[in-house]
């Protein structure tokens, strides 16, 4: 299976737990799940995770540390060449071309404002909730 995190989720899997922190550690557990980059994505996570505001938070830049290196070392890396304006928030495009360069099977996302469809091309558009239910539901 592979997967595509938006940002969001990353932050949330990061300060608290719920739904997001369970898909990034059976992300990083699973040997059955892939998680998809391109360079752009990963820039954006490390300028979010970077922000000052997540300081707060205890152990955040440690974790975030761990987390990226586990990302740059294991993700699958695609550089996408199609390019898609769809999104009310240009920034958030980079996520629809990844998912048609690396045909992902799901786009988890809690911006359900910009993501307001449930697939887009071959890849499902899921919130944390319920990519949590399916994957409790299979193997993965």
């Amino acid at each position: 299976m592979k997967v595509i995190l938006d940002t969001n989720i990353l932050v949330s899997a990061l300060i608290s737990k719920g739904y997001p922190s369970i898909i990034l550690e059976r992300v990083i557990e699973s040997e059955n799940m892939e998680i998809c980059l391109s360079n752009l994505v990963f820039e954006e996570y490390k300028a979010v995770l970077a922000r000052p505001k997540f300081s707060r938070f205890p152990a955040f830049s440690e974790n975030v540390t761990m987390v990226l290196h586990f990302l740059k070392n294991h993700a699958l890396n695609f550089e996408p060449i199609e390019k898609v304006e769809l999104l009310q928030d240009k920034s958030d495009n980079k996520f629809l071309e990844l998912c048609l360069e690396s045909k992902a099977d799901y786009l988890i996302t809690g911006n359900s404002q910009d993501f307001k469809f449930p697939s887009f091309r071959n890849t499902k558009i899921l919130p944390p909730k319920e990519f949590v239910e399916l994957i409790l539901k299979s193997k993965y």
